[in-house]
């Protein structure tokens, strides 16, 4: 065979090589399909989430609000105490009491009859606007709320430190004192439908506190769970249920939630996840709760820091827990730079409203 020829030869295997290699590696680089479809699945979730953002609804600073089955939100200003309404769709507000309140620090409307409870320069009144009609709680009553029934529980400071935890009715007349509380440095909620409230300490990651229910008619109090730092609940609007808030560890910042029965004890955990009682809220079956999260350093001591408004500059993220499989999925990443409270939902429970802790206005965000 001549040089040539085998020359020739050899060149025409080395190309044919070079290019079944070539195709080799094409083949051995290129992802499965499987995983390339999970990458977009991820990368479109991730966009989702970041979809679910709030937007302001009211923009002067507000005191608390409230919505009805209508979906009207009702609401008092900040400044001048005044009582506004508004469309949870959104639209002008419309003043419904041009009464002026100075010094308005709080508001709660009864379940169902026309009283609402306000502060007043550290005063508590029941106000009846449909007869328009006000009565003063006796000065050293410091806190007080609604029952389902619309009876009030409210807390009378004595002079010896104690405490009384009375109820009466909305207009505040037809007293009966329940029980003595050692201390005003509790938290007490009620309970819907049950005739009791809750009792706590008030939350610190630094100190454990029992949940403690109290028969609002009979006044026993029965103490229940092992002692948690950092201990709050949100009760569920049936009752049935609620979800408490803790520390995981003492001085700590990672916060748990838990599922609790109506006499208070743990039947569930929900994994991965926790945030501040305050920021619970309920759909009216009770089946469901969202939650927002505030995205902070781990440096941070929760609830401490939360209740003192040291938690500096955060966005908060946006969760749902399905009751049944006691899980939580996140919706939003990052709803804004907000930090909520006064939570509540539409009727159909697609819209979640609250106040922002950093300017008091009102706002929403979309659940679906």
């Amino acid at each position: 065979m001549s040089k040539t020829k085998l020359f020739i030869i050899l060149t025409v295997m080395f190309i044919s090589l070079g290019v079944i290699g070539f195709f080799i590696y094409l083949y051995a680089s290129k992802p499965a399909d499987g995983s390339k479809e999970k990458e977009v699945k991820i990368e479109d979730s991730k966009e989702a989430k970041a979809n679910l953002t709030a937007t302001k609804l009211v923009s002067i600073p507000i005191v608390n609000a409230i919505i009805d089955s209508k979906n009207l939100i009702k609401y008092y200003s900040l400044d001048k105490g005044q009582t506004l309404s508004i469309p949870a769709s959104g639209g002008e507000s419309t003043t419904i009491d041009e009464t002026i309140l100075t010094g308005l620090t709080s508001v709660v409307w009864a379940p169902t009859n026309p009283y609402v409870l306000t502060k007043i320069q550290n005063r508590i009144y029941s106000y009846n606007y449909a007869e328009q009609k006000s009565n003063a709680f006796p000065i050293d009553v410091t806190s007080a709320n609604f029952l389902s029934d619309n009876r009030v529980f409210y807390t009378f400071q004595n002079r010896d430190g104690t405490v009384d935890l009375s109820v009466s009715k909305a207009d505040g007349s037809n007293w009966n004192k329940v029980i003595t509380l050692s201390s005003n440095a509790v938290f007490l909620k009620n309970i819907p439908f049950k005739n009791s409230v809750s009792q706590t300490l008030i939350p610190s990651s630094y100190r454990a506190s029992a949940l403690r229910i109290i028969n609002i008619d009979t006044g026993e109090a029965t103490s229940v769970l092992d002692e948690k730092n950092g201990l709050n609940v949100s009760w569920a609007p049936n009752g049935e249920i609620g979800i408490i808030s803790y520390t995981t560890e003492r001085g700590g910042g990672v916060l748990a939630l838990s599922i609790v029965d109506k006499k208070g004890f743990e039947i569930a955990k929900v994994p991965d996840v926790g945030t501040i009682a305050e920021k619970i809220v309920w759909s009216q079956d009770s089946k469901t709760a969202y939650f927002t999260k505030p995205e902070v350093a781990n440096t941070k001591i929760l609830p401490d820091d939360y209740y003192t408004s040291n938690l500096g500059d955060f966005n908060e993220s946006l969760y749902k827990i399905d009751i049944d499989t006691a899980t939580a999925s996140q919706l939003s990443s990052n709803i804004g730079n907000v930090d909520s409270r006064d939570l509540f939902l539409n009727s159909a429970s697609t819209e979640l409203f609250f106040i922002n802790r950093k300017d008091n206005n009102l706002y929403k965000v979309p659940l679906k």
